[in-house]
């Protein structure tokens, strides 16, 4: 094959020196993954959380709801590796909305129950202020005071369960006796990100949540060492997302359907790319569309403005309001994307919606899915790039998270899920993980 890739005598040489390339490098590649799942296996080494399963049951029947087939299945996967020797690494996938946090909880206060700590790491602090409960929370802008009161209840092990950003990661962050660790939206962090949050345990079990589902394709080759949970049902009678493609020219028909939807007494998110404006790029930008918006609408109803660069407290704030009805429309940039679970919330209106990739406008069309009114999705564009056409047109007519992950990971690329690249390709020379998938499922056997 060396030979052939350098001096081949004819083109079916050379294709054949290719094929055997890159097959090479992608049984390399599995061999790595499977020895580490056989590891695991094989070789337990873990600490069994012997639960009480008597206090999870009333906890489960104190919801105010009950759980789906696919939450129940999923929480007894979980609590089987719980229970076992060896380390738990399970992948739990849903669709948005479809009650993975719940299970994260119920999972979380089992582990409390049996003496040890919880921890979940959410990539965004307006997620991780939304799961607080009466545990503690660790984000980056607690002041010192407080923040010393946190750490110190870790190491003498009075918090049960924390909730945090990144900040979790710190040194200065200990435990006395964590025993599970779930990250949320998992693809948002690197790999070193995810080990070095296990490593703040002993051999300790971690559940990675995530609403972008992952392609066949890749489960085979990278999730090798992972064991995977799927809840697809949706709770209650929860409806498709009417998504619709549009250009700015018809913007009053988006506000005329923003006005219906407020007298009925819903609410509507505005998503916009950016914070301020550009000189570079003309983009809508979030504090502009808040200033028109508010201007357009006002003796009508109230507006609000949520971003990345607003103070924790005035986040808290708007949120709280909105959360609470006393804003009816909330425009934010893409903070909005993860996780914001506000059930009268109906319409989310996306604008230059060609500057978000499939999985990101599935996660925000997501958020608009949380009860069981008719909810609304308009992707705003002026776009003429036809492969950005191509991609809205895809996000309109598929509301299956799981197809569009599949053409998702054809645009983008598998991303290098040893390092902490979330895009692109794995660094092969010659294969590529999508495009080669028949040779990857040959590599995959062998």
């Amino acid at each position: 094959a060396i030979k052939y890739i350098n001096i081949p005598d004819g083109m079916n040489e050379a294709l054949k020196a290719v094929k055997r390339i890159k097959f090479e490098e992608l049984f390399k590649y599995q061999l790595k993954i499977k020895y580490m799942f056989y590891m695991r296996k094989n070789n337990p080494e873990g600490v069994a959380v012997n639960f009480d399963v008597n206090k999870v049951n009333e906890f489960i029947k104190s919801l105010p709801y009950e759980l789906t087939t696919d939450q129940n299945k999923a929480l007894q996967e979980i609590f089987g590796d719980m229970n076992s020797t060896y380390k738990m690494n399970r992948l739990l996938q849903g669709e948005v909305g479809s009650g993975k946090t719940v299970v994260s909880a119920i999972s979380l206060y089992a582990a409390t129950t049996a003496g040890y700590q919880g921890a979940i790491m959410v990539p965004t602090e307006v997620l991780a202020s939304q799961h607080y409960i009466k545990v503690r929370l660790l984000t980056s802008s607690i002041n010192p005071k407080n923040k010393k009161d946190i750490l110190d209840g870790l190491s003498d092990g009075s918090i049960d369960i924390v909730i945090g950003t990144h900040s979790l990661i710190q040194k200065d962050v200990t435990f006395k006796h964590l025993g599970l660790v779930v990250t949320d939206e998992e693809h948002r962090f690197g790999v070193r990100q995810r080990v070095s949050m296990v490593g703040k345990g002993y051999l300790i079990d971690h559940l990675k949540m995530s609403a972008t589902p992952i392609p066949r394709t890749l489960a085979i080759s990278l999730l090798g060492e992972s064991d995977i949970s799927i809840i697809k049902t949706l709770p209650g009678n929860r409806k498709e997302v009417i998504t619709k493609y549009t250009n700015y020219e018809d913007r009053l028909e988006v506000f005329d359907h923003m006005r219906k939807q407020i007298e009925e007494g819903r609410q509507v998110y505005i998503i916009t790319p950016m914070i301020e404006e550009s000189d570079v790029m003309d983009l809508q930008n979030a504090i502009g569309v808040y200033e028109r918006t508010k201007e357009y609408y006002k003796d009508f109803c109230e507006v609000g403005l949520i971003h990345g660069k607003l103070k924790t407290e005035e986040k808290d704030e708007v949120m709280r309001k909105y959360y609470n009805n006393e804003i009816q429309i909330l425009v934010a940039t893409s903070v909005i994307e993860v996780g914001v679970n506000v059930e009268n919330a109906t319409t989310i209106v996306i604008l230059d919606a060609d500057r978000f990739g499939i999985a990101q406008l599935h996660q925000m069309r997501g958020r608009v899915r949380r009860s069981d009114y008719q909810s609304y999705c308009f992707m705003v564009s002026k776009s003429t790039v036809e492969s950005s056409i191509k991609r809205l047109k895809l996000v309109e007519e598929t509301n299956d998270g799981f197809s569009l992950a599949e053409e998702d990971l054809l645009i983008r690329g598998a991303g290098d899920l040893f390092g902490e690249k979330q895009s692109g390709g794995v660094s092969f020379k010659m294969a590529d993980i999508v495009v080669d998938n028949d040779i990857l499922e040959i590599a995959d056997k062998a």
